[in-house]
């Protein structure tokens, strides 16, 4: 049970930090009109684009996966505390 609490709370806080961060860096680029994408190989975190008719923020898939992984690390972090006898 604890390992899927510290990966439950782990995927929660990083699709929280990502997605506040992703907000937070779409806003700042889309206010000063530049253009800006984010991605690990293929997966999109994301992108900023400005047009004629204003600036368009689009946040990607990779913010899930990020969440993902941040939740896997957490967990064995977790799990090493707990096999130390720390946790």
């Amino acid at each position: 049970m604890r390992p899927l609490r510290a990966f439950a709370f782990g995927s929660i806080a990083g699709a929280v930090v990502g997605y506040a961060t992703a907000a937070t860096v779409g806003l700042a680029v889309a206010a000063a009109d530049a253009e800006l994408h984010v991605g690990i190989g293929p997966v999109m975190l994301l992108a900023v684009e400005t047009g004629p008719r204003g600036a368009a923020a689009t946040f990607g898939s990779g913010l899930v996966v990020l969440a993902f992984v941040v939740g896997l690390v957490n967990a064995a972090v977790a799990a090493v505390l707990a096999r130390r006898g720390i946790a």
